[in-house]
């Protein structure tokens, strides 16, 4: 089965909808609590692929997200 086999498309799909002031947020301090959560909740793929993302220097489009996370979804 292929690692992104693991991520569950449905946080893909909401991962998709994050608009630069969502990934401006997840830059700031401010959202320790969200990273402490993911950390706790998520498995290490689903962190992996949002740090990776937060990372950018630039908003991710929907192609850095299907990139980074291994699929491709239907209906961008």
């Amino acid at each position: 089965m292929p690692p992104h086999a693991l991520v569950p498309q449905w946080s893909v799909e909401l991962v998709r909808k994050f608009d630069a002031l969502d990934w401006l947020f997840l830059k700031h301090q401010l959202s320790t609590p969200f990273w402490t959560a993911l950390h706790l909740d998520a498995s290490a793929l689903v962190r992996h692929t949002m740090a990776n993302l937060a990372a950018q220097s630039k908003t991710p489009t929907v192609a850095d997200i299907d990139r980074e996370s291994g699929l491709k979804l239907k209906n961008p």
